[in-house]
């Protein structure tokens, strides 16, 4: 093999990796797999794709080597395959918060619709919940809570 056809070959397995990214639901799924291990139902529950469709976008998500199962039963679980898929995930919504308008521009909506919300630090919410002026509720998906 040349040279040359070395680097496409190698640069056309790069790519199934760039194609497995290239689908917003496919980042969603990896988002939730970041906070830990699931199965196809509860992923498609999530994130509000049919089942099928979101078998689909695991097995792809599969092919390219970025989520790894383990089967349970009839259940098959999914998790990220590694923590460079994380790392991965990080360094893409870096480049795109930094390069795309349209990120910041969203984050941006997202963020002024909350009702004029209040961030504090930790160590004050907590001496309000002690003092009783405020009251803390936990909303993660059940997933999310005792994945920590």
């Amino acid at each position: 093999m040349s040279s040359g056809g070395f680097k496409q070959e190698l640069f056309a397995q790069f790519a199934r990796t760039g194609q497995a990214l290239s689908n917003g639901n496919r980042l969603e799924l990896l988002e939730f797999l970041a906070q830990g291990e699931r199965n196809v139902e509860s992923l498609s529950r999530a994130s509000g794709l049919a089942v099928a469709n979101t078998s689909r976008h695991l097995q792809q998500l599969k092919q390219a080597g970025l989520v790894s199962t383990r089967k349970d039963g009839i259940h098959v679980f999914y998790r990220l395959s590694g923590e460079d898929v994380l790392v991965l995930l990080n360094a893409l919504r870096a480049v795109a918060e930094t390069h795309l308008a349209e990120v910041d521009r969203l984050v941006t909506s997202y963020l002024t619709v909350k009702d004029n919300l209040e961030p504090i630090p930790r160590k004050e919410l907590l001496g309000r919940a002690r003092e009783g002026s405020v009251t803390v509720l936990d909303v993660r998906p059940p997933e999310e809570f005792f994945a920590g």
